[in-house]
């Protein structure tokens, strides 16, 4: 049987508060990653830039 959630989508009782815990841990991991994964190409860009630099002198 489908129940009406709050978010005015149907879902599946059997669709358990242990599931929808993991996939919140799961949605905040992959959004720190990013923030991670954002930071480390910049800090790519940046010593490859410095890099540069440093080989014209």
């Amino acid at each position: 049987m489908k129940k009406y959630s709050s978010e005015n989508k149907y879902v599946d009782e059997e669709f358990n508060l242990e599931q929808a815990k993991i996939i919140k841990e799961l949605k905040e991991e992959m959004a720190e990653l990013k923030k991670e994964n954002e930071f480390l190409k910049k800090a790519a860009a940046f010593f490859a830039k410095e890099k540069k630099l440093i080989n014209r002198i």
